[in-house]
């Protein structure tokens, strides 16, 4: 595990540079460094407006995986690249926190549309973005030095280029997942009255769609399919 990123804050400028918020840092590496993670977590919600989002989710994931608890640890982790706060530091955290858990969820499932969401569902927009401006340079680049490049060639490089950005704002954007906050009870329908189906183990991935009176039904992945209580979720 890697510690939190007060250094990296200060050097990148990503959080209020004021008296007021040096203060909080100071107090939360000395809680840190002293293993008060509870005293720590708490300062960071109760500071949270203070923060850059990524770095808000990075350092609370990072102390709620140090004080044991990993389902947590893994739901802001997880929640702090989507933010766009990706680097070694928190890209190692989350594969040590998934290595730790070691549920049976989106992740590990034999489905290749499983693995993919898995995958796909945590890149950040940004991420996407640069692509596509890179693809779009090229394309520049080439109409304008490039003579013997066709019309044809060029737009299928264009196409190439916008293709994951269009998918990430009309489709994964649309997709909601979510992690088992604590254990859960996976049931046939939207109420305490149906039958069990399965255990879910806390820090579980899944991606969930339909809401039904305070019940959301997963749909991913399918070896998981069922309704499952929403206080359970901690959902992005």
């Amino acid at each position: 595990m890697n510690s939190l990123a007060f250094e990296k804050a200060r050097k990148d400028n990503i959080f209020m540079a004021d008296n007021n918020t040096n203060e909080i840092l100071k107090s939360l590496e000395s809680l840190y460094l002293k293993r008060n993670y509870e005293e720590a977590s708490t300062l960071l919600i109760k500071n949270r407006s203070d923060f850059n989002p990524g770095l808000f989710h990075y350092n609370l994931g990072t102390v709620y995986t140090k004080w044991g608890n990993l389902a947590a640890g893994r739901y802001h982790l997880e929640k702090s690249i989507k933010s766009g706060f990706v680097n070694s530091a928190s890209i190692n955290n989350v594969q040590y926190v998934k290595e730790k858990l070691a549920v049976d969820d989106l992740g590990e499932s034999k489905d290749a549309y499983d693995q993919w969401m898995d995958s796909a569902l945590g890149l950040p927009l940004g991420l996407f973005i640069s692509f596509a401006l890179l693809m779009c340079l090229l394309v520049a680049g080439m109409k304008k030095f490039g003579k013997e490049v066709s019309r044809y060639a060029l737009a299928g490089l264009l196409i190439i280029g916008l293709a994951p950005l269009t998918y990430k704002l009309t489709y994964l954007n649309k997709v909601n997942y979510a992690i088992l906050l604590e254990e859960g009870v996976l049931r046939e329908g939207p109420s305490r009255i149906f039958d069990q189906k399965a255990a879910l183990n806390a820090g579980t991935k899944v991606i969930i769609t339909k809401y039904d009176n305070g019940w959301y039904f997963i749909s991913n992945p399918v070896h998981l399919s069922g309704w499952v209580e929403r206080k359970n979720l901690g959902i992005y």
